[in-house]
């Protein structure tokens, strides 16, 4: 069946008389028409189906990322790299906790592991864990002091406003 209205120039999606029936509302997607039709007047108590009712309008608001959240998260989460991921440093946040990780791991086996010559811990094994732990602590104790800068540009780059 043609519509007599194929197009409705510059008309918002929404319910519209239909114009093929005056008695019900048509649904315009804003370049055509559906097939959904439903009553121009509704009797009271009833509304239109669910599939007919327009979704509501969800806005998303960028909030912007304060210091403080970013130095609580250092402080408490520093060594996983929640600080990190929160300014959008996500590789680095990955790779810290993970160095970190091996380092020590290579330390605490060492230190139970035997010596090839079977006398005392293994101590090369932990000094190589010891020298990887060891920068990358200083480097998650350094990181309290970028924050705020690392906040600042993240704000900056994504429009928040945010807090200093």
């Amino acid at each position: 069946m043609p519509d007599s209205a194929e197009t409705i120039p510059s008309q918002p999606a929404g319910w519209i008389p239909d114009p093929d029936d005056g008695g019900l509302l048509r649904y315009w997607t804003g370049s055509k028409w559906t097939e959904d039709r439903t009553p121009a007047i509704q009797p009271p108590g009833v509304s239109a189906p669910a599939s007919f009712v327009d979704p509501p309008q969800v806005a998303f608001v960028q909030v912007a990322k304060s210091t403080t959240a970013g130095v609580l998260l250092w402080l408490f989460l520093g060594g996983l790299g929640a600080h990190r991921h929160y300014v959008g440093k996500h590789l680095s946040a990955v790779l810290q906790p993970l160095f970190y990780a091996i380092g020590w791991t290579l330390v605490v086996v060492g230190m139970n592991m035997q010596n090839p010559g079977g006398i005392g811990p293994n101590t090369t094994l932990a000094t190589v864990g010891g020298l990887i732990a060891a920068p990358i602590a200083i480097w998650v104790i350094a990181d309290v002091f970028f924050i705020s800068g690392w906040v600042r540009e993240w704000n900056q780059r994504h429009g928040g406003a945010g807090k200093p």
